[in-house]
């Protein structure tokens, strides 16, 4: 009896031990990330002049919805994708200069087995007119802009 006590002692003991989990920690923001207003330290400079993070993002010129109308009127679905019906999204990033120009357009993650998607993407994006910069402490800087496009059948 005693050896079987013992048994399950050690059996449970490394159940409870085995069934934890760690839990993730929210890593801290970098440096130069977005600050709230109390915060007025400025973001760190990078060393290639573009920043990752900005007070106020770059954004297209007459917001969210001038955006979503120049896509859908400029987009074209590729007919290789369409013939094979295939969906996804197509991740860019790109940088916004501080006059608004949008240059070094990359795809950072594709479709699969759609190469005509994504430069049908990154096609669209290079056409966009010039952006509203982003700024750091009012300033207007070059920044990063990431941008995740939608090739949806209706």
């Amino acid at each position: 009896m005693k050896t079987l006590s013992f048994f399950l002692f050690v059996l449970f003991t490394g159940c409870v031990y085995g069934q934890e989990e760690e839990i993730p920690v929210q890593p801290e923001l970098p440096t130069n990330a977005t600050r709230g207003p109390e915060e007025k330290e400025a973001p760190a400079a990078p060393q290639n002049g573009i920043y990752d993070y900005v007070d106020e993002p770059a954004s297209f010129p007459g917001g969210i919805d001038a955006l979503r109308k120049f896509l859908a009127q400029n987009m074209i679905y590729p007919m290789k994708a369409l013939e094979a019906e295939i969906q996804g999204k197509v991740y860019l990033r790109f940088v916004v200069d501080k006059e608004g120009t949008i240059s070094n357009v990359k795809v950072v993650r594709g479709i699969p087995k759609s190469p005509e998607c994504d430069a049908e993407a990154v096609r669209v994006v290079e056409k966009m007119p010039k952006w509203i910069p982003g700024k750091v402490n009012g300033k207007e800087v070059d920044s990063y802009y990431n941008l995740p496009l939608t090739f949806k059948l209706q």
